[in-house]
């Protein structure tokens, strides 16, 4: 190998890293503007709970962003061999001899310059970018935007159910109430009913009577009745005599406590244990204030 090819693969390998340096200046510039727009599109996914939150995103863009400004670099194309061989020079203090060489076509002259130039050691050293530098900041501010919380939307006011609607009151009318005093008039007479009778009567008795006992105690009057005890029959039409309006009553009996007044609107409970008012008074009381809270 010549001197002066010597010479021009020493410059060749100067050019080679002092391209390198500048598509890695070239990615990082790119990088930290794929950068700022990765974190300004990262808090926009955590602050509007409209954009669908992609954590993988704003990393690629960054990506993106370093690739392309490596691209944009490269397309500018590379560096003549002039500019290294004045690089070397000025670095190594050699007065244009790397450039004379490099620039001139073979003769005498650039041999001679070749040979002056001997073994020029090692290649200096190329700077690291400055933008380079910035990467790991920027880096770490992506990944501490991804750690925010994301905004949730606002949660609608749960309503407040609206109160139940009464319920019926249980002496409510009958379908037939001229049809139904006839049956308790028959049932009072100790006259055994027949199965359409007793159909309409036990849900009578259940409709009419409030205290669970008493309608209990009729219903099996009038399942007694059916069999064809007349006592039976005429104790399941005093249980109804007052949701009939006496109808059924005999030999001046007086009206079933247990029978709750027609039309009351389910509010006669102390009318039914008047025994217990002062209990049935506390206990509403207690429910109106727990209904209150």
């Amino acid at each position: 190998m010549t001197d002066r090819e010597r010479v021009l693969r020493f410059v060749g390998r100067a050019r080679g890293r002092m391209e390198a340096a500048r598509l890695l200046r070239g990615a990082a510039r790119g990088a930290l503007a794929g950068g700022a727009a990765g974190l300004a599109l990262s808090l926009a996914m955590k602050a509007l709970p409209g954009i669908p939150s992609t954590a993988a995103l704003p990393w690629g863009v960054l990506a993106f962003g370093a690739v392309a400004g490596a691209a944009a670099t490269a397309a500018r194309g590379a560096l003549p061999s002039a500019a290294a061989a004045l690089w070397l020079d000025a670095r190594l203090g050699t007065r244009e001899r790397f450039a004379t060489v490099a620039t001139r076509p073979a003769d005498a002259f650039t041999d001679h310059v070749a040979r002056e130039l001997g073994d020029a050691g090692a290649l200096p050293r190329v700077g690291w970018p400055r933008e380079a530098a910035l990467l790991p900041a920027a880096a770490f501010l992506l990944f501490a935007a991804g750690l925010l919380p994301e905004a949730r939307p606002a949660r609608a006011a749960t309503p407040v159910p609206a109160p139940l609607p009464a319920l019926p009151a249980s002496g409510a009318a009958p379908r037939d109430a001229a049809a139904l005093d006839r049956l308790v008039a028959r049932l009072a007479e100790g006259e055994t009913p027949d199965g359409a009778a007793v159909a309409i009567l036990r849900d009578e008795i259940e409709r009419a009577v409030a205290r669970p006992e008493d309608r209990r105690a009729a219903l099996e009057a009038l399942d007694r009745a059916a069999g064809g005890d007349a006592g039976a029959a005429k104790e399941a039409a005093r249980a109804l005599d007052a949701r009939m309006g006496g109808a059924g009553t005999q030999d001046g009996a007086s009206p079933s406590p247990g029978v709750a007044p027609a039309g009351d609107g389910g509010l006669g409970a102390v009318a039914v244990y008047p025994d217990a008012r002062e209990l049935l008074g506390e206990y509403r009381r207690a429910l109106a204030s727990e209904g209150g809270r």
